[in-house]
């Protein structure tokens, strides 16, 4: 498997709704992965994993090769393919 890298966000999150960075412990390593508020995600808002999305009451992490959607009311985590 290639080294992991903290993935591309897609330009629908703008640059306000990323808080900064942070360390996560994947397959052996550390990655540093964005860090989202997820109160300020744009509508239908797209984050490549690796990332954390925080929240009041919650952090979502985003496991390398999938997606998070926001949805309004909800994130749609998909496994993107390859």
């Amino acid at each position: 498997l290639a080294p992991l890298h903290a993935a591309a966000v897609a330009t629908q999150t703008g640059q306000a709704a990323q808080t900064g960075e942070r360390d996560v412990w994947i397959d052996g390593a550390y990655v540093s992965a964005p860090v989202f508020a997820r109160e300020r995600l744009d509508a239908n808002a797209n984050i490549a994993g690796p990332a954390l999305i925080e929240q009041y009451d919650t952090c979502t992490y985003v496991p390398p090769r999938w997606s998070a959607r926001n949805e309004g009311a909800m994130l749609l985590l998909e496994r993107r393919h390859a």
